[in-house]
């Protein structure tokens, strides 16, 4: 038996979504799913290209990780300015050929950046770059006073 309370008074979903619901389904998806529909493919509205980063601390230093498939190391700038690192460049589209058909587009392109706060302690003049097959790896090292130093515990110098 269900529990389940019918709502005579809530709207039902064709009265929600107007003239979303036609009789052609793929037209519905492409309404209620923001597609536009160029002849016979889909395509998905021109997203910004917005990398994906990871940032990773170890005891000596930070990493900061950003996947730039497809853009080429010249079309990246980074750059530190007041304890923030910033990456930046663009992705440029490919071209496209008359002949070809394009059933899903998804892929996105376009101008880009990143910025990260630096914390306290990190050493500025020492940050490195490197780039290698679509992955950027910026290292920032931590300065030798703000590394984490083992101390021993008990005995040794105490003196009772």
């Amino acid at each position: 038996m269900a529990l389940t309370r019918r709502n005579d008074r809530s709207p039902s979903v064709p009265a929600l979504f107007g003239s979303v619901w036609s009789a052609d389904p793929f037209k519905s998806m492409e309404e209620l799913f923001g597609r536009e529909r160029l002849g016979d493919r889909f395509s998905r509205p021109m997203d910004a290209f917005v990398p994906s980063v990871e940032v990773r601390e170890t005891p000596e230093s930070y990493l900061v990780k950003a996947d730039l498939p497809g853009v080429k190391m010249e079309d990246v700038k980074v750059t530190l300015a007041a304890n923030v690192l910033r990456i930046e460049g663009h992705r440029n589209e490919e071209k496209r050929e008359e002949k070809d058909r394009f059933h899903v587009t998804e892929r996105s392109y376009g101008v880009f950046a990143r910025a990260f706060a630096l914390p306290e302690g990190t050493d500025a003049d020492a940050v490195v770059a490197d780039m290698k097959d679509g992955v950027l790896t910026v290292t920032i090292p931590k300065r030798p006073e703000e590394k984490p130093r083992h101390i021993p515990i008990g005995g040794a110098g105490v003196k009772s």
